[in-house]
């Protein structure tokens, strides 16, 4: 059986899938703390329990999103039966505020459970940072792999996470970004949405039986609504019903596709 050794404390933090690479870091290590675990999840819990993590993460220690002027708060949630992830994010861009649910049932990921709906939710702000030409940005979360796989603290082992820290430290390199820990279900008003918007989109995910995005433009009066779904194609049957007139869509090959489908309706 395959065995994870997870290492709190020592010359490098992660999980290692191996007793060598697992002994480098603590043999000789004052103080180190580490622990072997049959799947890679409980290895990870054993990371995130420990709250020396919070402070050698390369995260702000302030959790006030006022000091940033673009920022996201991100969450991930699983349901276990279903196997499918999702993801809750609120961006606020110069002021305006808008809320983004995301939700797959991908095998090569599912296993991280949660931990996958998170990071795909980093991915997606990090991607419209770019797309956005922001300069800045601060990423509110509360897992510390979040941070410490992009960073490099945490040492990525699966094909996925590995994906993951290329990808963030890709972005790094063009754009500052904040990654901010903050407590899970704190009552901070945000967090709290997100989490909830996660366990909607595993919801909306099960009905519509696609792979999906909805934008919500969340800005105080704004001069329209605007929400975008992205949907396999051959999906769209599947929730043109719930689609109305308030809807349009990002890319222009769906908008053609959902104008074709209303009007055979």
């Amino acid at each position: 059986m395959a065995k994870f050794y997870a290492v709190r404390n020592g010359r490098k933090i992660g999980i290692f899938e191996t007793w060598e690479e697992c002994n480098a870091q603590v043999k000789g290590y004052s103080g180190a703390k580490y622990k072997s675990f049959n799947n890679y999840n409980d290895a990870e819990n054993y990371l995130l329990n420990d709250e020396n993590n919070e402070q050698k993460s390369k995260t702000s220690s302030s959790n006030s999103e006022i000091e940033y002027k673009n920022y996201a708060f991100i969450d991930g949630s699983y349901d276990k039966d279903a196997k499918i992830y999702g993801s809750g994010i609120i961006i606020v861009n110069n002021g305006r505020k808008q809320q983004y649910k995301l939700a797959n049932n991908n095998p090569n990921i599912a296993t991280l459970h949660n931990v996958a709906g998170e990071l795909e939710a980093v991915k997606f702000v990090l991607d419209y940072a770019c797309e956005n030409n922001l300069s800045e940005i601060a990423i509110f979360h509360d897992y510390s792999g979040i941070a410490c796989w992009a960073t490099g603290e945490w040492s990525a082992r699966l094909e996925y996470t590995k994906e993951y820290a290329k990808f963030a430290q890709n972005i790094m390199n063009k754009i500052k970004v904040n990654f901010v820990k903050v407590k899970a279900h704190s009552g901070n008003e945000l967090n709290e949405i997100v989490d909830k918007l996660a366990k909607e989109a595993i919801n909306d995910f099960k009905r519509s039986r696609a792979n999906y995005k909805i934008q919500k433009d969340l800005s105080p009066n704004p001069k329209e609504k605007n929400v975008n779904i992205t949907s396999n194609k051959n999906k769209l049957e599947d929730i043109i019903c719930d689609i109305n007139d308030d809807f349009s869509f990002g890319d222009e090959e769906d908008r053609i596709l959902i104008e074709n489908l209303k009007n055979k309706q």
